[in-house]
């Protein structure tokens, strides 16, 4: 081997080592944490094909259990957080195979508040990955450092002997955020009522990532939002939600920089921080979208300021998070029963809008000039980063229950958790010719009125109309139910047609008044069939668990309105305390 060789070879050599030892270097395509490598839903390293394909391409699938935490991924390892019974299991696989390498598993049985008890026991907080360590934070606040390589629990802390349940309200949600040195989570509870027992108490706490003992903590009852750390008039801070305010602490030692006031609906606090320019993104349930600016003191007082350039009603997050593509931010609004929306992020204001029910929930991520989102529904979607209007690229289905995790991208790799299975996928495997789904329903609609086509192309487009509308009256039935058992009958009566009746004949009014919110209950898809009358779907085989003894077969007549489709008819079928109560069956 000649000099020249040589020095190569170990300079190769050395950073090969670097690679598999060093905790400030990571793979290109790492997906580390919440939201990604720069936990703003940006895949720095990750790509989508030019060409892409007619479906992807499933590698694997393995059984990890419930809860909605999501995947990470480093290197050739992919990490999650689940449920299996009552026990919170962390589990590692291998990336390329989906083998297990290792899971810890311990105790951690939770009861969800009534209202959330459709989206189960948890866990939600999704994992971290630095150097040659992985970090959970499990439904109950249970925080571990675990070996990446072997499992093996290097710290780990617990807060049940400081604060009364639940932590909090709605169980854990917040994702663990690294900043230099230090590990920081949202500790407390959130519980409301009467008493001092009630009271809600908690803390905003750094650990040494190493040793996980405590550096600093700043006071505040938590809310669900992960927190983010940015640098703001020169200083660096830890920007978060807590259950009543939108503040900034010192990232260094705690101190409290800034706070203002910021409660939403049911106190759910949980949408992640976006900063444009000097500006933060805050967003909440029936609170709106705004964008603050934060500017440090300028006089003796060391008051920050914190003032409000631009607020929009006419979107906002729920569950969601906003990602951010030079001036534009794009997101699942929660108006018009879950519409996709591109905001201008210098103004508020409304560059497009997706039509309305396009889903309950959304993760999305950027990739180069195109968005990969995936709805509660398991749609996997390429959008355009377009300017003009709403446009998808490609849509498939990738798995048979509900998606409420966030995605994981990895080079062309993603990872998708429904209700109880993790999976990958590979984007690039084929290579069909991208097509624009819009566009062709557009065409084949524009061919459909004008006649001129042949008698296979007619058979071919209308079976494509046919696949396309018992889709979407799935969606709008799935979407219904899920309004309907998390209480939020407003949401619920806009998938009832204006003209809805039922089998008593009581009118759209009548069956509101009727109707309880059904907060808490379950409802089942599995078996749903749909067939056609005409323009009419007939629904069968939904069922909903109204309580103890208290199991309803539902049927529906669904008809298209105004271009969207409405339930117009609902049958209970059931011998419980429903059946025989005027205007309700």
């Amino acid at each position: 081997m000649n000099g020249r060789r040589w020095i190569l070879a170990v300079l190769l050599t050395l950073l090969a080592v670097g690679l598999l030892t060093s905790g400030q270097v990571a793979w290109a395509a790492d997906w580390p944490q919440w939201r990604g490598p720069e936990r703003n839903g940006v895949a720095t390293g990750s790509e989508l094909p030019e060409v892409l394909p007619a479906a992807p391409h499933g590698l694997w699938k393995v059984h990890v259990g419930a809860g909605q935490s999501s995947p990470i991924v480093v290197g050739d390892r992919v990490f999650i957080l689940a449920r299996q019974g009552e026990e919170e299991v962390v589990l590692a696989f291998e990336a390329s195979t989906g083998k297990e390498l290792w899971r810890h598993a311990y105790p951690a049985p939770f009861v969800p508040s009534q209202a959330a008890v459709q989206y189960g026991p948890g866990p939600k907080s999704t994992m971290l990955a630095d150097g040659g360590s992985v970090y959970s934070f499990g439904i109950r606040q249970r925080l571990l450092a675990l070996d990446a390589k072997s499992g093996v629990v290097r710290w780990e802390k617990s807060f049940e002997d400081i604060y009364d349940p639940p932590y909090p309200e709605w169980g854990t949600a917040a994702s663990p955020l690294l900043e230099g040195s230090l590990l920081i989570v949202p500790i407390g509870n959130t519980t409301r009522g009467t008493g001092e027992a009630h009271i809600a108490q908690g803390a905003l706490v750094a650990y040494d990532k190493t040793t996980g003992k405590e550096v600093w903590r700043a006071d505040g009852a938590p809310a669900y939002a992960s927190p983010m750390a940015f640098t703001i008039g020169g200083v660096r801070q830890i920007v978060t939600q807590g259950d009543e305010a939108f503040f900034g602490v010192r990232a260094s030692d705690g101190e409290l920089l800034w706070s203002t006031e910021f409660e939403t609906a049911f106190d759910q606090n949980s949408v992640t921080t976006v900063l444009y320019k000097d500006m933060l993104i805050l967003s909440g349930y029936q609170w709106g979208t705004a964008a603050l600016r934060v500017e440090p003191p300028t006089g003796g007082d060391g008051i920050w300021e914190v003032s409000e350039v631009w607020k929009t009603t006419l979107a906002e997050l729920y569950m969601d998070s906003p990602v951010r593509v030079g001036d534009r931010l794009y997101f699942r609004s929660n108006k018009k029963a879950g519409s996709f929306v591109c905001l201008d992020a210098a103004t508020g204001e409304i560059v497009w809008r997706s039509p309305g029910r396009w889903a309950a929930y959304s993760s999305v991520i950027v990739v180069g000039d195109r968005l990969l989102a995936l709805t509660d529904a398991a749609e996997l979607k390429v959008i355009a980063t377009d300017p003009a209007a709403y446009r998808e690229l490609a849509s498939w289905e990738v798995a048979t229950s509900a998606t409420w995790s966030h995605l994981a991208l990895s080079g062309s790799t993603v990872y998708v958790k429904d209700k109880e299975n993790l999976a990958s996928f590979d984007l690039a495997a084929r290579t069909t010719k991208a097509t624009d789904s819009s566009a062709m329903r557009t065409a084949a609609q524009a061919q459909r009125r004008g006649g001129a086509r042949g008698a296979r192309d007619t058979e071919v487009a209308d079976a494509t109309e046919a696949a396309d509308a018992t889709e979407a009256v799935e969606t709008t039935i799935r979407q219904m139910m899920e309004a309907w058992v998390a209480g939020d009958v407003d949401r619920m009566f806009t998938y009832l047609a204006d003209d809805f009746t039922n089998s008593s004949g009581g009118s759209k009014e009548i069956f509101r008044k009727t109707l309880f919110a059904g907060a808490g209950t379950s409802y089942d898809t599995e078996a749903m069939k749909i067939e056609w009358d005409g323009a009419t779907a007939s629904v069968t085989g939904v069922a909903w668990n109204a309580g103890p003894g208290m199991n309803y077969r539902l049927e529906f007549l669904v008809d298209q309105r105004d271009e969207e489709w409405r339930v117009t008819y609902i049958v209970f079928d059931s011998t419980g305390i429903l059946k025989g109560t005027p205007g309700l069956n």
